[in-house]
């Protein structure tokens, strides 16, 4: 029982650092499209 919480646990983390990359890929991509405005 514990070997499946530490599972889900690891899950979770690789979860939140994916959605946490995708975050600043889509930040940076926002940030371009408003420099190519500007410019």
């Amino acid at each position: 029982m514990l070997r499946m919480v530490s599972y889900l646990e690891e899950v979770s983390m690789e979860l939140q650092d994916g959605l946490f990359e995708e975050k600043s890929s889509l930040c940076s991509e926002g940030d371009q499209l408003v420099d190519e405005k500007k410019a």
